[in-house]
């Protein structure tokens, strides 16, 4: 699962990487760091300010590593439970789900056969949204070597599902995603590294009861490496509503692909007039069996106006 190791690599791996340079505006004290914003803010030495020149352009290569990190470990996890008739795909398109060139499934689940990312609703399985970062905070020495300085939670830059705009925005494109009939089958997950922040487990959890995400992941078991005190806050297993989750092993998230693709599920949201949810209920024919049952109320209950 996603680790330490895995971050060192990508930090050494791509020539995008800028260092932030952490400088003090008093005297010649600076330093250089990855994913920091001026922890602690006055100077060791002299007691200054510290000033901080956060990197820029290094978002499109860690959304490339971290998709491709995610793609091939989910692509492990289907073959492990065994579903041989699908597949992994990346930037997945889908008009009629308002998944766009533009704004594309980062990952899904498709049935395979398909050359290219263009899909029909029927063909897919499940939606992930990625929201993985480099989580740690890593300083770079006078020898050249890197080490990790703070945990996820220690500095003012916040990574992955720890960042709260990061949570809104996959909560605002899975309503999107909701919006339309189409996807009332598809399950929808937003995959990230890190736990998500004590303030935001409301959201998370509403969120997930009201069926627009079916769960927040985190793919680290262990994101506490240099303080691991209060770790049942800091790195909890799953929120108290199981809106979030940590995967802690391959065979966990095998278990987590199976279950999301063994039962047949619906999203049914709606804000309806009494009169008319009961007008949908006693038109429907009760005689036919339960799937067909429920599958005549959520295409009435699309189909009915909302107000």
């Amino acid at each position: 699962m996603w680790s330490p190791e895995k971050e060192e690599d990508f930090i050494r791996s791509t020539d995008a990487v800028v260092w932030a340079t952490i400088s003090c505006n008093k005297c010649d004290y600076r330093y250089e760091a990855f994913f920091k914003k001026s922890v602690p803010n006055k100077c060791p030495k002299c007691d200054g300010n510290l000033s901080s020149t956060t990197p820029q352009g290094r978002n499109s290569p860690l959304s490339a590593y971290t998709e491709k990190y995610a793609s091939d470990i989910l692509e492990e996890a289907l073959k492990n439970a065994g579903f041989d008739d699908l597949e992994v795909k990346r930037n997945v398109i889908c008009d009629e789900l308002d998944l766009t060139s533009r704004s594309a499934a980062d990952i899904a689940i498709v049935e395979k056969g398909e050359i290219g990312r263009i899909y029909k609703p029927n063909q897919i399985k499940v939606i992930f949204e990625v929201k993985m970062s480099v989580i740690w905070n890593w300083e770079l020495n006078e020898k050249g070597e890197i080490a990790i300085e703070t945990d996820y939670d220690k500095h003012k830059g916040r990574g992955s599902i720890y960042r709260t705009d990061s949570i809104l925005k996959a909560i605002g494109k899975g309503a999107i995603f909701r919006s339309h009939f189409e996807s009332c089958g598809i399950p929808y997950v937003v995959v990230g590294n890190s736990p998500t922040p004590a303030s935001y487990l409301d959201k998370v959890d509403g969120s997930v009861r009201a069926g627009i995400v079916q769960r927040f992941i985190s793919l680290t078991p262990e994101p506490l490496i240099i303080d691991k005190s209060e770790s049942e806050v800091r790195n909890p297993k799953e929120s108290d509503g199981k809106g979030f989750l940590r995967i802690d092993s391959q065979e966990e998230l095998s278990s987590f692909i199976e279950d999301l693709l063994k039962d047949e599920r619906v999203f049914i949201g709606s804000m309806l007039k009494k009169s008319k949810l009961g007008k949908i209920i006693k038109s429907l024919d009760l005689n036919k069996d339960y799937s067909d049952i429920g599958e005549d109320f959520f295409k009435k209950l699309y189909e009915m106006d909302a107000v």
